[in-house]
């Protein structure tokens, strides 16, 4: 009874994640990404890639001409907030590389989007139930949270800046239209960033706890040694190769979205350490740039963290496994030594692959 309650509780849990996965597919399609399945809701015309493509392409346009134009009026012109301060290349650099990795994050998806393959996967993600209200209620928590977030913060870095840096006419004629700009990139790199990030965690969560459900009940017929009837074992034994297969797939999806990131946040890290260690900014600035490093370093381990948590049950499915295929050697039945070749030929030596 113990095992078929704690069974019945993580099944629960695959089923509202499973819920939940499908919602955040809906928010990717809704906030940029592409439709991998034809119940999502429609999104708005702001939210349209070529749209966002066309902001982000501008603002980078913008941030490389500032840094060969010397004249301020001509600055001011063209919305450069940062023109006056002291570590102008540092927040150049950072604006374009992360509207790089948004416009890169975008084709990627677009070329899931063609890949059939990866495209019948991720259109059978999910699963849609609009009775559950408190799946929903979750995603429009996240949903305004995630908004108010990167709509502060994007008015706050821009407008602060352009109101200290601008005179009254000035700000008012040609830094409120650019930061307007400016807080439209932010918003759709933050949505873009935050929803796949939510998106990657939610698999992640889903894979471990349906390995955790297999792992458990070949765990249960170990101990209990009911192996002479082994249906069971070899329907569990098939489902684990589905789950496997699955995460193969997905792995070639959030590989690319990983390595991205893994790239981005080295490349800043030791970007921002120079300035820090070998910079003439001032003391309070080091400190902004030391705790936004923490920040990226904390995102990439958590990243790191969530993945690994995958791994971590495929080992303990593959120390199953060798201990199942080890006590078939001990009993000379024939449903048994056909059950050990099964094990070694069709499903062993694949576990060993994926791990």
């Amino acid at each position: 009874m113990n095992e078929m309650n704690k069974i019945s509780k993580i099944l629960s849990k695959v089923v509202f994640i499973d819920e939940l996965i499908y919602l955040i597919g809906e928010m990717n399609y809704r906030r940029g990404g592409h439709k991998f399945n034809d119940n999502y809701r429609k999104r708005s015309l702001l939210f349209n890639p070529f749209v966002i493509n066309i902001v982000f392409i501008v603002i980078i346009i913008r941030e490389i001409i500032s840094l060969f134009i010397t004249n301020e009026y001509l600055l001011q012109i063209i919305g450069d907030f940062a023109y006056k301060m002291r570590f102008k290349f540092e927040i150049k650099f950072i604006t374009i590389s992360i509207l790089f990795m948004a416009i890169i994050n975008l084709i990627i998806n677009y070329f899931h989007f063609k890949n059939n393959k990866i495209h019948k996967t991720l259109k059978t993600e999910g699963k849609q139930n609009l009775m559950n209200k408190k799946t929903q209620k979750y995603m429009k928590i996240m949903n305004k949270l995630i908004h108010l977030i990167v709509i502060y913060f994007g008015f706050m870095f821009s407008f602060a800046m352009s109101f200290i840096s601008f005179e009254t006419k000035m700000f008012i004629m040609f830094a409120i239209p650019w930061n307007i700009l400016f807080c439209l990139s932010f918003i759709f790199v933050g949505n873009i960033g935050i929803w796949n990030m939510l998106y990657f965690i939610a698999f992640c969560f889903r894979s471990k706890l349906q390995i955790i459900i297999q792992n458990t009940r070949i765990q249960t017929l170990i101990e209990k040694k009911r192996l002479i009837n082994n249906r069971n074992l070899i329907s569990n034994l098939k489902y684990f190769e589905a789950i496997y297969q699955k995460i193969v797939i997905l792995n070639k999806i959030w590989s690319k979205y990983l390595l991205l990131n893994f790239i981005y946040w080295a490349i800043f890290t030791a970007f921002i350490s120079i300035q820090v260690f070998f910079g003439e900014s001032e003391t309070i600035f080091k400190v902004f740039w030391i705790i936004v490093s923490l920040l990226g370093l904390t995102l990439i381990s958590s990243l790191m963290l969530f993945s690994s948590c995958v791994n971590t049950e495929s080992k303990q499915t593959f120390k199953l496994l060798v201990k199942l295929f080890s006590i078939t050697f001990d009993i000379k039945s024939k449903s048994l030594i056909t059950l050990r070749n099964k094990l070694k030929v069709s499903l062993f030596q694949k576990i060993y692959i994926y791990l």
